[in-house]
């Protein structure tokens, strides 16, 4: 019996050394491109079945009187950071100027809220601002409804909460600084994340001069709404749902907008036009 207990005690210690190493070397992240458009990985399609499309694009009245008028975010640069993307599909590929990811596996497939954000904010057919250019950082999470895979890596995921958001927000802000002025990114959407670390981010980004559309905002829920899905780059589906995610994806698309109106727009004058409030 004593022989047990100690097995099990030793057990723990190795766990809590080997979490302590994995939290103190935290998740990784690669040399930025020296040049773009860059992709480091084309996530494979998801193995989900997802509902059938039921509506054609999404855009509203407001949108599709800017769009109407040439005004689709030509140039203007949106920033995600979400689950792995359908880097392929046809809403986004040809608008995807950097794609990277941060503490994902070797073989993960693309999540569909990632496929279905991007889209949103800058999908050809469904999304808000179809000229924008497109960065995405893909983030490995623990993803509600979908499968855990790899213990181990799930594990390390885990051990790295608080840490890989953050880092992914950083990453973006130190390209955005070499970017060309003509090409900079102008709006961040996260529609995931939370806790300190990630609003300290949040708050860097905005001081960096970024409209920042996040939960934060307390946007109305959008929906229902047709967007691309993971399950093949030529594949939509019709989310009945309204949610928070699509609204914060929908907005970081009209801001887009309104930079290309007009270049000299800043998130405070857009914030007062739209009446949005941070909440804090």
């Amino acid at each position: 019996m004593r022989r047990i207990l100690t097995l099990i005690a030793l057990a723990f210690v190795s766990l809590a050394l080997w979490a302590l190493v994995v939290r103190l070397n935290g998740p990784r992240a690669g040399a930025l491109p020296a040049e773009l458009p860059r992709v480091v990985r084309h996530p494979p399609p998801s193995q989900a079945v997802f509902p059938q499309p039921k509506g054609g694009p999404n855009p509203d009245e407001e949108v599709g009187r800017l769009h109407s008028r040439g005004i689709m975010g030509r140039h203007v640069g949106i920033a995600i950071v979400d689950r792995p993307l359908l880097t392929r599909h046809q809403e986004l590929a040809d608008r995807l100027r950097w794609y990277d990811e941060i503490d994902t596996d070797v073989d993960e497939r693309a999540g569909w809220h990632s496929t279905a954000v991007a889209s949103i904010a800058v999908g050809r057919s469904v999304g808000v601002a179809p000229m924008a250019d497109l960065y995405f950082v893909g983030v490995g999470m623990i993803w509600d409804k979908e499968p855990i895979g790899n213990w181990w890596v799930a594990a390390r995921r885990a051990v790295h909460s608080g840490q890989t958001l953050s880092l992914a927000i950083r990453r973006i802000l130190e390209l955005n600084r070499r970017l060309p002025a003509d090409r900079r990114i102008r709006a961040l959407s996260l529609s995931v994340g939370g806790g300190l670390a990630f609003e300290q981010a949040i708050d860097e980004a905005r001081r960096e001069g970024l409209f920042v559309s996040a939960f934060d905002l307390r946007l109305p829920r959008l929906g229902p709404l047709t967007v691309a899905s993971p399950a093949a780059p030529d594949a939509y589906t019709t989310y009945d749902v309204p949610a928070g995610s699509w609204a914060i994806a929908y907005m970081a698309g009209r801001y887009a907008l309104a930079c290309e109106e007009d270049p000299a727009m800043t998130p405070e004058r857009f914030m007062h036009q739209r009446n949005l409030r941070i909440a804090r």
